[in-house]
């Protein structure tokens, strides 16, 4: 898995990927991020999901800098 230390976010948007997909039974649109493990939130309309999913990408990346955890690089698939 490719990593680096010190992964710069873009100003506005992530370069990571987002997943939204509507969930029935939890009757909300669910977002993961794949290259970074456990990143995920939900929302209940689609936009309210897709901020929310900026928002854990940047809280799991400032977590992961806090802890000198490495950092995925966007598209290396690194939380599969």
């Amino acid at each position: 898995m490719e990593t680096q230390r010190g992964a710069v976010v873009q100003e506005g948007r992530s370069p990571y990927r987002m997943e939204i997909v509507w969930s029935a039974e939890d009757d909300a649109y669910v977002v993961t991020v794949p290259d970074l493990p456990g990143c995920m939130t939900h929302g209940a309309t689609y936009a309210e999901a897709a901020a929310r999913g900026e928002n854990a990408i940047a809280t799991w990346l400032a977590a992961a800098r806090h802890w000198h955890d490495p950092i995925p690089l966007p598209g290396s698939g690194g939380g599969r």
